[in-house]
């Protein structure tokens, strides 16, 4: 039998992707969402459409437990998806939004990370669910096909749009500096640029996978699940032309 799943944060980008990608697993598939949600006529319009794909309500709020302990006891797995809200939108729009004249480069631009489509991401996150041999492990998602840097990045926008960009450096010490001065959860925003194009981490080129995905702490989506397609950074940029 397929487990009962609720998601807490449904209705944000990330949590809308987790309710169909468990949807359409089979799994019985429930949203946390506040009273007040209902008011609003973009989140109305959003549950509606949850609700058309086939999950169903459960009414509460993160911040009362009494409510939250009853949305959660009839549910097998319990998945958040609650994210952060910002007034400072710049750094948001230079991270979701394609650049069109200009465009910021972390250090020296030649960092590798690894990208994954939240679509994907959320896919692999309800296979993990019945699956026993994650239980207990973190879950890498590291398809080769996505391993960028934010030079090759920007020049296969340019690529695309035909146009040449002009590249802002931030030095790491400026970068630093910005995490430093800045609030929450915008400082937050800025460790994860920081963490992902600056930190000195492991390189995923030297990181090799045995033929039983796992170690003591992790297993590795992509040997798990061999037949999982992935969005590549390319497909994902001719998407934004």
């Amino acid at each position: 039998m397929a487990s009962r799943i609720l998601v807490i944060g449904g209705t944000g980008m990330v949590g809308q992707q987790l309710v169909a990608a468990s949807i359409n697993a089979g799994h019985p598939t429930a949203v946390l969402v506040r009273p007040p949600a209902c008011d609003d006529p973009v989140k109305a319009k959003l549950v509606d459409t949850l609700c058309n794909n086939g999950a169903s309500l459960v009414y509460g709020d993160i911040n009362d437990r009494e409510s939250l302990v009853s949305a959660i006891k009839d549910a097998d797995v319990v998945i958040s998806a609650v994210g952060h809200t910002s007034p400072e939108l710049e750094i948001l729009k230079q991270m979701y939004g394609p650049p069109v004249t200009r465009v910021t480069v972390y250090g020296d631009g030649k960092h590798q990370a690894m990208f994954v489509n939240e679509k994907d991401m959320c896919t692999l996150a309800i296979k993990a669910i019945d699956d026993p041999r994650t239980l207990h492990k973190i879950l890498y998602v590291r398809p080769a096909v996505n391993l960028c840097s934010l030079d090759q990045l920007v020049s296969l926008w340019e690529k695309k749009i035909g146009n040449d960009l002009e590249k802002c450096y931030v030095a790491e010490e400026e970068l630093t500096g910005k995490i430093q001065a800045s609030p929450f959860p915008l400082n937050f925003q800025l460790a994860m640029v920081h963490w992902t194009f600056l930190a000195e981490t492991l390189e995923f080129e030297q990181i090799t996978v045995s033929n039983d995905a796992s170690d003591d702490d992790g297993v590795e989506a992509t040997v798990l699940y061999p037949d999982m397609k992935y969005v590549t950074v390319e497909e994902y940029l001719d998407n934004l032309k």
